[in-house]
């Protein structure tokens, strides 16, 4: 085994035919969702209309419990089926599914995708069923 010491050197970046583009995208500055920042003051309360007529209060979610819904979020995302998380979290499969459902309901008026159902005036929100989320 023979080991040179003739290097070859790399061309300038400025040089070379290829490489990253450059940034062109500006950064978001609208600021955050004024329905996102009105859950989180808790000035809007949100509610899930269930199938049979009642309502179910949606928490925003923070701390420990927005910790623990990413978490199945995530373990979903590997794979996992909700019923193996909530044996591993030794909870129901019930409580699972409504974390992660909160979870994804916070991505979209995080988004702004709500942001239509707010008003300074507004305190509650009320969100229909959707099939097999009425428990």
């Amino acid at each position: 085994m023979s080991i040179t010491t003739d290097t070859i050197p790399a061309p300038y970046l400025a040089d070379a035919p290829y490489g990253p583009e450059p940034l062109t995208e500006e950064p978001d500055t609208t600021g955050p969702s004024p329905l996102a920042a009105a859950c989180a003051a808790g000035t809007v309360r949100l509610f899930r209309l269930r199938g049979t007529g009642t309502m179910r209060r949606l928490p925003w979610l923070a701390g420990e419990a927005l910790e623990t819904a990413e978490w199945y979020r995530l373990r979903v995302d590997q794979g996992a089926t909700v019923k193996q998380v909530a044996q591993q979290c030794e909870t129901s499969n019930a409580t699972v599914r409504r974390a992660l459902n909160t979870l994804a309901l916070m991505d979209e008026i995080t988004d702004g995708l709500h942001d239509d159902l707010y008003a300074e005036d507004v305190t509650e929100i009320v969100f229909g069923a959707e099939g097999g989320e009425d428990e």
